[in-house]
């Protein structure tokens, strides 16, 4: 996909958006990933969560926290 392609699907979609005021399903999942800080692994408090997000929905919350 070359880049004008890319531009007019990308324009496509935040159109979209606006005029629906719904982010697609997808953006309102994550992966939950469990990082293990230190210490006994057997250890709930040991670990720490991340949530990996798409690229769309990265954005959406990165631009919620910032207004």
């Amino acid at each position: 996909m070359g880049p004008e392609k890319l531009a007019t699907c990308l324009h496509q979609l935040v159109v979209k958006i606006w005029e629906t005021e719904q982010l697609p399903e997808e953006w309102k999942e994550g992966i939950i990933c469990p990082i293990h800080k230190k210490g006994d692994k057997l250890m709930c408090e040991n670990f720490r969560a991340i949530t990996i997000l798409s690229v769309g929905a990265r954005g959406a919350v990165v631009h919620t926290f910032a207004s």
